[in-house]
């Protein structure tokens, strides 16, 4: 299977996590071997652009003098590069929690599934991005979607830790909340 192909995979497998098809041919979306581990790993390729987009949709199209497309794209990388230390730092934290939590068996699965949903995570927040920038909705009405977006991304996070990890629901959520934390924690430090 090619990379693209293993991609598209990939995804679809999240959208069915995210759905909560936890039956056993779920996995038969997912490249499951030590290849396809690190390989997920560049669903950061398809998940950079996807939010650089989207950033540069956020922004509104008065800023035009050089000064501000400067200051933007400053802010558009370095966002990016915060992403990437998130994308890095989740599954490190995951092998000590994992052994803690005596679910080190299924870490390579969960990572697999977490890398490849973090393109559809980026997806479910673009619309409402789209929808501001082309003026079908107010910022307010842009904000109360994005909010719609976010309880559906932790929706999805929690599937996949539930689904992938074979994690009890409450952990799920714990697991969730910790990725969150860390998440918030990356940009505080760094934006």
């Amino acid at each position: 299977m090619n990379w693209l192909e293993e991609a598209a995979r990939g995804i679809i497998g999240s959208f069915h996590i995210l759905r909560g098809r936890a039956t056993e041919d779920v996995w038969d979306w997912f490249n499951l071997t030590e290849s396809g581990f690190w390989r997920s790993f560049s669903a950061f390729v398809i998940a950079a652009p996807i939010y650089l987009a989207a950033s540069r949709l956020g922004v509104p199209a008065e800023l035009n003098t050089d000064a501000q497309k400067a200051v933007v794209g400053a802010a558009m990388l370095k966002g990016l590069l915060v992403l990437a230390l998130q994308w890095i730092s989740w599954p490190i934290v995951m092998v000590f929690v994992a052994r803690q939590l005596k679910l080190s068996q299924q870490y390579a699965r969960y990572i697999i599934v977490y890398n490849w949903s973090t393109v559809l995570a980026l997806l479910i927040q673009v619309p409402p991005v789209l929808l501001y920038h082309y003026g079908l909705v107010s910022m307010q009405g842009a904000a109360f979607l994005m909010l719609f977006a976010l309880g559906l991304v932790l929706y999805l996070r929690w599937q996949v830790a539930r689904i992938a990890l074979a994690a009890p629901a409450l952990l799920a959520v714990m697991l969730v909340l910790l990725d969150m934390v860390i998440s918030i924690g990356i940009n505080r430090v760094f934006m």
